[in-house]
C-alpha cells in the first residue's frame, strides 16, 4: 500500500485493501465501531467490483454482527458517528481511481473510472440517507490550550491525537507544545518542547506517523527542523534532524505520493521560489531542487488526485493571480499554469470530493476578499464564475467534512474586525449557506484540525486584544 493524494492509504487491490481493515480493527480499539466502519467499506468494495447493484439493499441488511443492526437502527448514535467518519475515510482510499488515478490494479487489468463510478455515487447515496440530520453547532463549552497562541502548527496524529507546536503567544515566539486527546476531551498537562521556539512553520504527517515540523521564524529565520515521534512523545535532538537549504518562514509543505516532504516558498528578508524536499527515510533534504516560477509567501497547497501538487497564490510584494503546478514523478515545475481570476494571498485552499480545489478569500490587491476560486485539475483551469462568502475574510481556517461540504472559520475582515462568523460551502449546489453558527469566540490564524469523530477542533488564534488560548468544536 502508498499514500494516495489525499494523504490517506491508497490500495492497490482488494486483499490490500482486507489487510488495511484488519489492521484498523486491531490497532483502533478506541473506536468501538471501527470494524463497522470495515464491514460497511467490505460492503462498498462488493459491491463496486463484485455484487449486481440490486443486492446493495439486502448487503446494508446483513451487518448486524459488525454494526448491530441495520444502517437506519443505528443512524445518528454517536457510535455511528465514529463509523461513518472511518469509512468515509476508507473510502478515499478508492479515490484516487475514482476521480482519474492511472497505474492501480483496476486501471492496469482495464477497468475504466465510468465503469464504477455510478455504483459509489449510490453507495454514498444510502450512507447519507442513513446518517442523522445536521447538527452544525459549536459546543458551549471546549477545554482551553496551557498557552495562548496563534499561527502554530497543528497535525493529526496516527493515534488520532492532535499536536499542536509552536506559534506566537503573547510573550513572544513558542516553542512549547500542546496534545489534544478527542476521547477525553482534554489537552495534556505536560508535554515536550521543540529545540526551538518557531512561529509560520510548516508541519507534516510523514508515513512513519512522525512529524516533521520544518523553517519559521524564531531569534532568526529558521533552516532548522523538528521530529516529533507520537509513540515516544519526543522531539528528536537538534543535532539529529537536518536544516534546510535556506531559511524560510509562512512557506507550503506537502506530503508526496512518493512519501517524501515538498516545502516551497516562503520570506527570509527576500521572497523566496526556491523549493526543499525532505526523504524521511534517508531523513535528509536534497541538496538540488527545483524553483518555482514566481517566487512567493502566504500561497496555498493542495494536493491533487493525480500526485502533482498546486501551489497558488500568495505575495511577493504584492498578491499573486499566478500559480504553480509541480510534479514529483519528473521533479519539475510546469512552465505554463493557470491565472486565477483575482490576486489573493492568505487564503484558504480545499481539496474537494469531486477532485476540484476551493481556494476563498484572502488579501488581494484591493482589499479584503470574501470571493472564491474553483479549479478543476483535469481541465487544468479555474472556473470563471464561483460563489462568494457572505464575509470577506483571511487569516481563516478551512476543513472538509465527512458530509463532503467545507467549514470556513474566522479570520480578519475589511472592518478590522476579528470574525467569530463562519462559512459552510456545498460542493454539489455549488453554494455557500445564507445562514451558519458562529464561533464562541472572534479569531484569526488559528488551527483546524477535523477530528475522527468527525468533529472539527479549532484552536488558539489571535483574538481582539491578544493570544488565544481558547478553542472551538463544532460538529456538523
Amino acid at each position: 500500500m502508498a499514500r494516495n493524494s489525499r494523504h490517506e492509504l491508497f490500495v492497490t487491490s482488494v486483499s490490500d485493501t482486507v489487510d488495511l481493515l484488519k489492521l484498523l480493527s486491531e490497532r483502533l480499539p478506541q473506536f468501538s465501531l471501527w470494524r463497522c466502519a470495515a464491514a460497511l467499506f467490505g460492503i462498498l468494495l462488493s459491491v463496486v467490483f463484485f455484487l449486481p447493484r440490486t443486492s446493495l439493499i439486502s448487503a446494508f441488511v446483513t451487518i448486524a454482527t459488525d454494526c448491530g443492526g441495520n444502517l437506519a437502527a443505528i443512524a445518528g448514535t454517536a457510535q455511528f458517528s465514529d463509523a461513518l467518519s472511518g469509512l468515509q475515510q476508507l473510502a478515499l482510499a478508492t479515490s484516487g481511481f475514482t476521480f482519474g488515478g492511472i497505474n492501480n490494479e483496476l486501471t492496469l487489468n482495464g477497468v475504466d473510472a465510468s465503469d464504477v463510478t455510478a455504483d459509489v455515487a449510490l453507495i454514498e447515496d444510502a450512507i447519507v440517507a442513513a446518517v442523522s440530520p445536521s447538527v452544525n453547532t459549536f459546543a458551549a463549552s471546549t477545554p482551553t490550550m496551557n498557552a495562548a497562541r496563534y499561527s502554530a502548527t497543528g497535525t493529526l496524529l496516527p493515534n488520532a491525537k492532535v499536536l499542536i507546536a509552536g506559534g506566537y503567544g503573547n510573550a513572544g515566539y513558542l516553542s512549547s507544545t500542546e496534545l489534544y486527546d478527542p476521547v477525553a476531551n482534554t489537552f495534556a498537562a505536560s508535554m515536550p518542547p521543540m529545540n526551538a521556539a518557531r512561529f509560520d512553520a510548516t508541519a507534516t504527517l510523514l508515513p512513519n506517523g512522525k512529524v516533521l515540523i520544518a523553517g519559521g521564524i524564531g531569534s532568526s529565520y529558521l533552516t532548522s527542523t523538528e521530529l516529533y515521534n507520537p509513540a515516544t512523545n519526543t522531539f528528536a535532538t537538534a543535532a539529529s534532524t537536518p536544516v534546510m537549504n535556506t531559511a524560510r518562514y509562512s512557506a507550503t509543505a506537502a506530503l508526496l505520493p512518493n512519501g517524501k516532504v515538498l516545502i516551497a516558498g516562503g520570506y527570509n528578508g527576500s521572497y523566496l521560489s526556491s523549493t526543499e524536499l525532505y526523504d524521511p527515510i534517508a531523513n535528509t533534504f536534497a541538496a538540488s531542487t527545483p524553483t518555482m516560477n514566481t517566487a512567493r509567501v502566504y500561497a496555498t497547497v493542495t494536493l491533487l488526485p493525480s500526485g502533482k501538487v498546486l501551489i497558488a497564490g500568495g505575495s511577493n510584494g504584492s498578491p499573486l493571480s499566478s500559480t504553480e503546478l509541480y510534479d514529483p514523478v519528473t521533479n519539475t515545475f510546469a512552465a505554463t499554469t493557470p491565472v486565477m481570476n483575482t490576486a489573493r494571498q492568505m487564503s484558504t485552499a480545499t481539496l474537494l470530493p469531486n477532485g476540484k480545489v476551493l481556494i476563498a478569500g484572502g488579501e488581494g490587491n484591493a482589499g479584503f476578499l470574501s470571493s472564491t476560486e474553483l479549479y478543476d485539475p483535469v481541465s487544468n483551469t479555474f472556473a470563471a464564475t464561483t460563489p462568494v462568502m457572505n464575509t470577506a475574510r483571511y487569516f481563516s481556517t478551512a476543513t472538509l467534512l465527512p458530509n463532503g461540504n467545507v467549514l470556513i472559520a474566522g479570520g480578519y475582515n475589511p472592518a478590522s474586525t476579528y470574525l467569530s462568523s463562519t462559512e459552510v460551502y456545498n460542493p454539489v449546489t455549488n453554494t455557500f449557506a445564507v445562514s451558519t453558527p458562529a464561533m464562541n469566540t472572534a479569531r484569526s490564524s488559528a488551527m483546524a484540525t477535523l477530528l475522527p469523530n468527525g468533529k472539527v477542533l479549532i484552536a488558539g488564534g489571535n483574538g481582539f486584544s491578544a493570544a488565544l488560548s481558547s478553542t472551538e468544536l463544532y460538529t456538523p
